[in-house]
C-alpha cells in the first residue's frame, strides 16, 4: 500500500520503497497541448513543473501503485457538458401557492447570476429595446473577449473569432 498526505496545496505526495533511495512524488493538474482538457499527472517537485517520466508520469504511478490507473490522467477533469441555470424546484417543498397548476415564471439559478454578475462583459452589440434591459451596457471586458485567440485541435489559432 502507498502511503499518502496531504500537503498545504491540496497536492497528494507519494513515498516510494523504504528500501531505496526515498522519492517523493506530487500529483497535480496540468492543461493539454492544446489547452481545451486538464488532465492529472505525477511529478517529482512540489510545485507540480517536472513529470516523473516521459508519459506525464503515468508509468511511475502504474508501477507504485500496483498496476492501478492515474485518476484523471486520460481523460480531462473538466468538460464542456452545460449546466442549466434555471432554478429547479425542490421536490420536498410543498408551497401552498402551487395548487393552482399555474406556471411560474422562470428563475435563474443563484449559482449562475453569481458567475454572470462577476463574469467580464461586452455588452455593445446588445439592443436595449429589444433586449428589456434598464442599465447601460457594460463593456469593460471588450478589448480582452476580442484578443481571445481560439486554437483548434489540429494546433492552429483560429483568427476568424478575434476582430
Amino acid at each position: 500500500e502507498i502511503p499518502e498526505t496531504d500537503d498545504d496545496a491540496n497536492q497528494r505526495r507519494l513515498e516510494g520503497d523504504d528500501d531505496a533511495e526515498e522519492i517523493q512524488y506530487y500529483i497535480g493538474p496540468y492543461c493539454s497541448a492544446n489547452g481545451g482538457a486538464v488532465y492529472l499527472g505525477m511529478y517529482t517537485d512540489e510545485s507540480c513543473t517536472n513529470f516523473a517520466d516521459e508519459d506525464s508520469g503515468k508509468t511511475t504511478y502504474k508501477t507504485l501503485s500496483l498496476g492501478q490507473d492515474l485518476p484523471y490522467s486520460s481523460s480531462s477533469l473538466i468538460t464542456s457538458d452545460c449546466v442549466s441555470c434555471i432554478e429547479q424546484e425542490d421536490p420536498n417543498r410543498r408551497d401552498e401557492e402551487d395548487d393552482d397548476g399555474a406556471d411560474d415564471a422562470i428563475e435563474i439559478s443563484d449559482q449562475c447570476g453569481r458567475l454572470y454578475e462577476s463574469a467580464g462583459k461586452c455588452e455593445s452589440s446588445i439592443n436595449l429595446e429589444k433586449s428589456g434591459m434598464t442599465s447601460d451596457p457594460n463593456n469593460a471586458a471588450c478589448s480582452y473577449i476580442n484578443g481571445i485567440k481560439f486554437t483548434k485541435v489540429n494546433g492552429v489559432v483560429d483568427m476568424s473569432t478575434s476582430k
